[in-house]
């Protein structure tokens, strides 16, 4: 084999095959003599590198999997192939949904202020709001216990006739500091809000007319955030 004048491409050529893999098996060759590859132990893989990549990008049932390689083929082998590829199984994230001209208003924010300065945004109050669970998370809640502590109160979650007991809170941050915590103890409508707090989100309560009104007695100037 060796002896062979032909380069890699014409060898590729002739076999049909990558000029990678010809390079390879020369390199074995010099490497150990021979070209035979030897027996490798335990069970051979019911699939290939390649099927695992295409059950990942079709998501394939079992049944399809049978179908498209010719074997039985287990729902565990196929999330391990699935695995292998880089893709894992998780909860999807909450967000806020976002319609296309809310995408839109946020990109066109983004390159208005892009060019600001730190001496820029130091003329900056940022404000927000959030509603703070007063007994955890409304999820689910995971917690280390025997078999018979099973209504211990430690280990289990409370729930309320009332739906879930929950408060809001307010505060603001600037390049000089941080602003106080206010507790909000009222249900925040836009008579209330305009009371107590600035937070610009394009909410109902903060862009209704008597709202801007009052931004404008305090010489306020809104950045416009989008929502």
């Amino acid at each position: 084999m060796a002896s062979w004048p032909w380069i890699r491409q014409e060898i590729a050529t002739q076999l049909n095959m990558p000029k990678a893999s010809v390079a390879k098996i020369i390199r074995y060759y010099k490497k150990h003599g021979h070209a035979l590859v030897p027996p490798r132990f335990g069970r051979p893989r019911m699939t290939d590198v390649g099927q695992g990549r295409r059950f990942a990008h079709e998501s394939l049932p079992t049944g399809s999997a049978e179908i498209e390689i010719g074997k039985s083929i287990s729902r565990i082998t196929i999330r391990e192939k699935i695995s292998e590829t880089g893709l894992q199984g998780h909860s999807a994230r909450k967000k806020h949904f976002l319609f296309a001209k809310h995408r839109k208003m946020r990109l066109a924010y983004a390159k208005q202020y892009e060019k600001m300065i730190e001496t820029d945004w130091d003329e900056v109050l940022l404000t927000g709001d959030t509603v703070v669970e007063m007994y955890g998370t409304t999820g689910r809640v995971y917690v280390e216990r025997r078999e018979h502590e099973v209504l211990t109160p430690n280990c289990v979650k409370p729930t309320f006739n009332s739906s879930h007991k929950s408060v809001m809170v307010w505060s603001s941050i600037c390049g000089s500091g941080v602003g106080p915590l206010l507790i909000c103890e009222a249900s925040v409508n836009g008579e209330y809000y305009r009371k107590i707090l600035v937070n610009e989100d394009n909410a109902p309560a903060h862009t209704t007319n008597k709202t801007k009104k009052v931004l404008r007695d305090l010489n306020l100037k809104a950045l416009m955030h989008p929502a």
